[in-house]
């Protein structure tokens, strides 16, 4: 325990203790994603009835007082984070209008090659959260041209080809 809130308090990872950490974070990229990968196996390596078990002792633990809405409290403000960095990497505010309400944003793809996108990169139907968290884990890259657009703009180009605010 030691030398884990040494390493801590260094900005090192508490895992390997080589890299530093981003802020907020304890584990280096490298060692959050083999533990997870080692829960993983450790999960499907188990019996079906191990697996209920597993599955009965979340749900027992979910049900507890304050806990599904606490749960629930972080997931939103994890997602909220993930979707502030997003927008920051491809532009902070509409392309169309200006708006700049993070709540109100979205990505488009300008050339509709979404579907392309998709099935270039294996993901069939990655959408919302887990759209923003491949990207992340991509780097955000500029290959598949994403552009900010608020939703007004944004259904109004799908719909009508244009935005009102073009005509403007």
């Amino acid at each position: 325990m030691i030398r884990y809130y040494q390493l801590k308090n260094k900005g090192l990872c508490t895992g390997c203790g080589k890299k530093k950490i981003e802020i907020g974070k304890t584990k280096c990229r490298e060692c959050l994603n083999w533990h997870k990968e080692l829960q993983q196996r450790r999960y499907y390596s188990l019996s079906s009835d191990e697996k209920k078990e597993v599955f009965l002792k979340m749900k027992k633990y979910m049900s507890k007082p304050g806990i599904k809405e606490r749960w629930n409290k972080l997931n939103k403000q994890r997602r909220l984070k993930l979707k502030v960095e997003c927008m920051k990497a491809y532009g902070s505010k509409c392309e169309c209008c200006g708006e700049n309400i993070i709540e109100f944003l979205t990505l488009d793809h300008p050339d509709k090659d979404g579907k392309k996108h998709r099935k270039e990169s294996g993901y069939k139907n990655v959408t919302g959260i887990a759209f923003y968290i491949r990207l992340k884990n991509q780097g955000y890259p500029k290959k598949y041209r994403l552009r900010v657009l608020c939703a007004n703009c944004h259904i109004a180009i799908d719909k009508y080809g244009y935005c009102p605010h073009q005509k403007i």
